[in-house]
């Protein structure tokens, strides 16, 4: 599979000339190598148009969309480009960024469902000349923030760093693809021999250490180490000896809190920030119950596992460059660092552990609004840090309305003054805990879904269910039978079983990397949408026969498996990456579903 690692410009000829401011602003991003951008204006004459567009959006890590009613106007674009970055996302996790350019129907196409990357209210064309550069200076900003590579390594450097490393690690590891950039770091996906298993290799390459700088890391390292709580990434070794150093730990597969932030524009389901503020809270309070504190968290710091569960570097190396900077008389933050700065730093005041609450207070109101926190992007911005702090405390923004319970502990989170914050991080998590969240209809559908799905594994009732499912889908699908003969069905019932746990378990603004992989290696079948109907209408029907008669939860039932298999679907044309091959093919074999069907 094509590596995703560039934005898709999308754009109506008609406004070439935004093309060309947007382009123009990413240009210096673009010579130092931050970020890679494609337009059609990149196709050479004479080359297949239609096949590079094809290879672009498969290697596109965002979309970035310009809309006029032109663009929303445009066959191709709304046919080709704009349904295929639609499916994407959900089923790759690409990003759309869209920007309002004019007034158009927007509210009448997929696009009212995103959040925009600037208010629709106010498009481009109708502000003034230095409104419109600043906008999309702002604009294009966020996007090199948000997807951007390490800005600070020359393409040469960041071509050797992989088998420099790779010579000093020797035999241990076997280095793999880069899979992610930090502030400070290149991440690499690496191979341990023994034990056999995947880990991550972080390359710390932004800036040299100093001696300060090393032993403070080595200390906070080894105090790491004593660390428990599962939230934490798990440190396996490191090296700071020579340059490049570098840190190795256990690999995790999600996304950082900055990219999962863009699949819930109107904010994430309350219980499900209630689950991850709980997983931050426990990893923090052990921190404190050791006698330290974490210091500031960005977004970009916190993974989301696809199980839903938040995970965190013990140890971030900006926090520790910048506590030693500090005392040195340096001033070395980035960007996003100046955004999630907490008042203490503002304002001079050391951190201590009620610091640590402002930074899960400001996670929180991401969490609960799907608004960012402002960025810094000039040093005139910080002076709106002082009415930001006062708006958070206060309780202002759409995050505040989401519950007044979470509103409430969430606003004494974000008080100015430290010592007006909760007592202890204990006592955070003792009320974070006890904040009732009301369910999502789609939660409760699920929920009950689930239920029903327990039941039926009381004296082996899940038996019956999987004949009766096989037998719905001879009768319904008589060409199907033939492939499964001298089939172990004790084995596909197993296989069925973990198939229908996965379609409960989907999420359809994450998606599900294994339906994802599951569908692309059956994507030569040429299965067609009424094949995922059948198996959904089949298995809803083998249900009901089971015992589960109940209108109201075969209604959940349906409402849980449909978005799922829809998703199955989308994702039939998305090519395999390596680790798609399945996980037992000795046979020669492949499964749908449960279904096993030969080549």
């Amino acid at each position: 599979m094509s590596e995703r690692n560039q934005v898709f410009l999308s754009y109506a000829h008609e406004d070439v000339k935004w093309r060309d401011e947007f382009t123009l602003m990413f240009g210096p991003a673009i010579k130092r190598g931050s970020i890679s951008l494609w337009s059609d204006d990149d196709i050479a004459a004479g080359k297949d148009w239609s096949k590079n567009i094809d290879q672009a959006l498969e290697s596109a890590r965002a979309g970035l969309l310009l809309v006029t009613p032109h663009f929303l106007t445009s066959e191709f674009i709304t046919a080709v480009e704009l349904k295929r970055l639609l499916t994407l996302a959900k089923t790759a996790g690409v990003a759309i960024h869209w920007v309002p350019i004019s007034p158009s129907l927007y509210t009448e196409t997929p696009l009212a469902a995103i959040q925009a990357s600037w208010d629709p209210q106010h498009p481009l064309d109708q502000l003034s000349v230095p409104e419109q550069k600043a906008a999309v200076q702002q604009i294009c900003l966020q996007i090199v923030e948000d997807h951007g590579f390490l800005p600070k390594v020359t393409n040469n450097r960041r071509q050797s760093l992989p088998g420099e490393v790779q010579a000093r690690m020797g035999n241990k590891y076997e280095l793999g693809e880069e899979i992610g950039t930090g502030t400070f770091s290149i991440v690499y996906e690496a191979k341990q021999r023994s034990p056999s298993r995947t880990v991550s290799v972080k390359l710390f390459v932004a800036s040299e250490f100093d001696d300060w700088a090393r032993l403070a890391f080595v200390e906070a390292m080894k105090r790491a180490a004593e660390l428990t709580s599962p939230a934490f990434i798990k440190t396996i070794e490191y090296s700071m000896d020579e340059s490049p150093e570098f840190l190795v730990t256990e690999f995790i597969r999600g996304e950082p809190l900055s990219k999962y932030l863009l699949r819930y524009p109107n904010g994430v389901p309350l219980a499900t920030v209630k689950s991850i503020l709980l997983d931050l809270a426990r990893a923090v309070e052990e921190v404190h119950w050791k006698g330290w504190f974490r210091g500031e968290i960005c977004s970009s710091n916190v993974l989301i596992e696809e199980t839903g569960a938040a995970r965190l570097s013990a140890v971030d190396f900006s926090t520790v460059l910048s506590d030693e900077s500090q005392m040195a008389g340096n001033f070395l933050l980035d960007r996003e660092s100046l955004a999630y700065m907490t008042p203490e730093r503002f304002f001079g005041q050391g951190q201590n552990h009620q610091t640590d609450q402002y930074s899960l207070g400001l996670l929180a109101m991401e969490l609960l609004g799907g608004e960012r926190v402002p960025r810094v992007r000039s040093p005139c911005d910080l002076e709106s840090k002082r009415q930001l702090y006062d708006d958070l405390q206060s309780g202002s923004g759409r995050w505040a309305r989401r519950s007044p319970e979470f509103a409430g502990f969430v606003s004494r989170l974000l008080r100015i003054e430290p010592k007006e914050r909760w007592p202890s991080m204990r006592i955070v998590r003792h009320f974070l805990r006890d904040i009732e969240v009301d369910e999502s209809e789609e939660e409760i559908n699920r929920k009950m879904a689930k239920a029903s799905y327990l039941r039926l594994q009381v004296g082996n009732i899940e038996r019956v269910l999987f004949k009766r499912f096989y037998q719905n889908l001879f009768s319904a699908c008589p060409d199907v039978k033939g492939h499964f003969t001298a089939i172990d069905m004790e084995q596909q019932y197993k296989m069925l079983n973990r198939a229908i746990q996965l379609l409960l378990d989907f999420d359809p603004a994450r998606g599900s990397q294994q339906l994802r992989r599951l569908a692309s290696r059956h994507a030569s079948f040429g299965l067609e949408k009424w094949h995922y109907d059948l198996f959904r209408d089949v298995l809803i029907k083998a249900i009901e026969e089971s015992g589960v008669n109940d209108a109201r939860h075969l209604f959940a039932w349906r409402q849980t498996l449909t978005p799922a298999v829809q998703f199955m679907c989308d994702c039939q044309g998305a090519p395999a990456s390596a680790d798609d091959s399945p996980a037992d093919d000795s046979s020669g074999d492949t499964t749908f579903m449960g279904i096993r069907l030969r080549r």
